[in-house]
C-alpha cells in the first residue's frame, strides 16, 4: 500500500492539466454567431443513451470542436431511438436555443418517419416526446451504424450487473 498524498508537486501538476484542457483546440464553446453546422449525434443501446454536441471547423467541417457528452441508462428497445433523441434535445435546450444550423445524427433511419406521422403510435408518451422534439428546427441526417462514432455504446455487448433503469417510462413534459 502506498500512501495517498497531494502536495505542492501534485496541485501544480493538476493545475497544468486544467490549462491544458482549457486551451485545447478541440474543446470549445458553440459560437453562435458562426454559420458553421452545430451537430447533435444520438445513439443508444440497451442499457444506455448517449449523445455529444459539436460545432464544425469554419473551414474545415470535417474538424468537429466538442462541447457536451452524456449518457443515461435504459432498457425497453422499442421506444429507445426516439427517446433518446427526444432526451438529448431537452438535456442539450440551453445550448440549442440560437443555433441556425444544427444537424441531428442518427443511426436509425426511422426517427424521420416517426416524427412525420405522431399519430401512428398509441403511446401518449411517444407522442408527447415527438411533441418536444418538433419544437427544435434542425435537419436529421441518417449516418449507418459502421460509420456513426457513437456507435460502439450499441455495439457493446449487455454485462452481468448491468444495471436497469426503465423510470423514463413516466418522465414528465413539464417544460
Amino acid at each position: 500500500d502506498v500512501p495517498f498524498e497531494f502536495g505542492e508537486e501534485q496541485i501544480a501538476a493538476m493545475e497544468d492539466l486544467k490549462a491544458v484542457l482549457l486551451e485545447s483546440p478541440a474543446l470549445r464553446a458553440i459560437n453562435y454567431n458562426s454559420d458553421a453546422s452545430v451537430i447533435l449525434a444520438v445513439d443508444t443501446s440497451n442499457i444506455a443513451v448517449r449523445y455529444q454536441l459539436c460545432q464544425c471547423a469554419p473551414d474545415n467541417p470535417k474538424v468537429r470542436y466538442f462541447s457536451r457528452f452524456s449518457s443515461i441508462m435504459l432498457n425497453d428497445q422499442p421506444k429507445l431511438k426516439l427517446y433518446s433523441l427526444f432526451h438529448a434535445l431537452r438535456a442539450l435546450k440551453v445550448y440549442l436555443i440560437g443555433i441556425r444550423n444544427l444537424i441531428v445524427e442518427v443511426d436509425a433511419r426511422y426517427i424521420k418517419e416517426m416524427l412525420k406521422h405522431p399519430d401512428i403510435t398509441s403511446f401518449a408518451s411517444i407522442n408527447r416526446w415527438i411533441v418536444v422534439i418538433l419544437m427544435f428546427h434542425f435537419k436529421l441526417i441518417h449516418i449507418p451504424g459502421v460509420n456513426h462514432g457513437l456507435d460502439g455504446l450499441s455495439r457493446r455487448p449487455a454485462q452481468s450487473g448491468d444495471a436497469l433503469d426503465d423510470t423514463y417510462e413516466n418522465e414528465d413534459f413539464d417544460d
